[in-house]
């Protein structure tokens, strides 16, 4: 199995070029597993609205849902399972949540209060007993090359 998890693709210019190359390097029979941000979710909000608007390089994302790659046969006919999980972020304390925004998304246009507001109002969070859950989901695809 080939296990991609970087939440990254979508910043690549052609994507089924990318998958396209994964399956040719995997085994007939095996699995290319992958996961990213999902189109219309709270995390792609905040990403293409939020880190756009606070981080001075922006942020444009492609994202994916699951009819991304329909117009792509050779693709589409090898995924087995698309499906939305939910992945939390859980910290010890909000100034922990808020460093750990401001540091990975690079939110070097926005104060501390601005950054809670976002992750409050946009993704969402939980205060638990095991600490702040900020919500956070990807749509993982699991292809097998046959």
């Amino acid at each position: 199995m080939l296990f991609f998890l970087l939440a990254g693709m979508h910043h690549l210019k052609n994507v089924p070029l990318f998958i396209e190359e994964c399956l040719r390097v995997v085994k007939n029979n095996r699995d290319f597993v992958f996961a990213d941000v999902k189109k219309g979710s709270s995390v792609d909000v905040f990403l293409n609205q939020f880190v756009n608007e606070y981080n001075s390089q922006g942020h444009e994302g492609n994202f994916f849902y699951e009819d991304y790659f329909k117009n792509h046969p050779n693709i589409q006919k090898n995924i087995v399972e698309c499906k939305y999980n939910e992945y939390p972020f859980v910290f010890n304390t909000k100034e922990e949540m808020i460093l750990f925004f401001k540091l990975f998304f690079g939110l070097d246009k926005a104060n501390d209060v601005v950054i809670f507001e976002g992750i409050q109002d946009i993704l969402g969070l939980e205060y638990t007993k095991t600490g702040i859950e900020v919500n956070w989901g990807l749509i993982r695809y699991k292809i097998i090359k046959k």
